[in-house]
């Protein structure tokens, strides 16, 4: 919960921490990081901090042990229960089966219309006529076998 002096924010509001080592233009383990997690932690308390990956970005300029230990080893001014928060699984809590789902069905999707423009391209590429203006939604509908979308 926030407290007095913290940002009022909402429920589900996380602030990932984890690509700060590579906006500032010094060496591990980055004295301006460890700043900025210290003002991220007064302003916000930890139940709202996290820490991902964000791989590969922040790998550019740290490894995944030195992001690690930024945290855990650096950043001396955080109790071991902030530590803790801000290192928990927090954003796989984020992961509802219904986005899963629908992340898989978009990605999915990506590729067949991918697969179908490909396609298209390499059949215009043949000599094949295609329909004036662009490609038809049937030829495309057609070669990925999608019988039934309604467009």
């Amino acid at each position: 919960m926030a407290g007095e002096g913290y940002v009022q924010i909402g429920k589900g509001f996380y602030l990932d921490l984890a690509s700060l080592p590579t906006f500032f233009d010094e060496e591990y383990p980055s004295p301006m990081a460890q700043k900025h997690v210290e003002i991220a932690l007064k302003t916000l308390d930890a139940e709202h901090l996290l820490w991902g990956s964000d791989i590969p970005g922040t790998l550019t300029k740290v490894t995944y042990r030195q992001a690690l230990d930024l945290v855990r080893e650096h950043c001396t001014f955080l109790s071991s229960s902030e530590e803790r928060l801000i290192l928990s699984e927090k954003a796989i809590f984020h992961q509802l089966e219904r986005r899963v789902q629908s992340y898989i069905f978009l990605c999915i999707l990506a590729y067949h219309l991918l697969v179908a423009i490909e396609k298209t391209l390499s059949e215009t590429r043949n000599g094949q006529q295609l329909h004036e203006g662009g490609v038809r939604v049937e030829r495309m509908k057609n070669a990925v076998g999608l019988k039934t979308l309604k467009i």
